[in-house]
């Protein structure tokens, strides 16, 4: 799994991206969301909670990029896809403009609550509630549009080998459930 850090050197040094704090930490919420709606993971191990302007990474607080361009990232290319895909759709977008759309998604409400818009609050947003919110906005058609990766052919004897694997640990697996 990646860090959010290594999502937002992406952004800023790969997609030539300045970041003030608040849209990054909305940018971030919006990555996490769609990584759990397309593929059921997680992009990023950070938790995100719910405050006043919305979610935040609280680990990412007052984060500072290096001063060089990352040599490397620990991203496959189905995470960069999904970075890119979200700041596609939410780049362009003030971090104003981000703050109010996050507060009407159920995400945020829902961990927020019933508090004043000047209370303070850290409640967790769970994966659950992102992946259930972004899923049914993806089938609404709203959202970014989920680029899938290219993906290597492989040649037939290995393709085989995998298959012969996984047969076996299903078959363990499925064995331990019966008994």
């Amino acid at each position: 799994m990646a860090n959010a850090r290594e999502a937002v050197d992406y952004i800023r040094f790969h997609l030539g991206m300045e970041l003030e704090e608040t849209k990054m930490h909305k940018l971030l919420y919006y990555i996490q969301g769609w990584s759990l709606a397309w593929t059921g993971k997680p992009l990023f191990e950070q938790d995100i909670q719910a405050w006043a302007l919305g979610p935040v990474v609280p680990s990412m607080r007052h984060y500072q990029a290096p001063a060089l361009h990352p040599q490397q990232y620990d991203l496959s290319a189905e995470q960069i896809d999904i970075i890119e895909s979200v700041v596609e759709t939410y780049g362009g977008m003030s971090a104003n403009k981000l703050v109010s759309l996050t507060h009407t998604e159920s995400p945020w409400l829902d961990a927020w609550g019933d508090r004043g818009h000047d209370d303070k609050g850290n409640e967790p947003i769970s994966h659950v509630a992102m992946r259930r919110e972004f899923t049914r906005q993806a089938i609404q058609g709203k959202g970014p549009i989920h680029r899938k990766p290219e993906y290597k052919e492989i040649p037939d004897d290995k393709l085989e080998r995998i298959l012969d694997e996984a047969c076996l640990n299903w078959d363990r697996t499925l064995r331990l459930l019966a008994q």
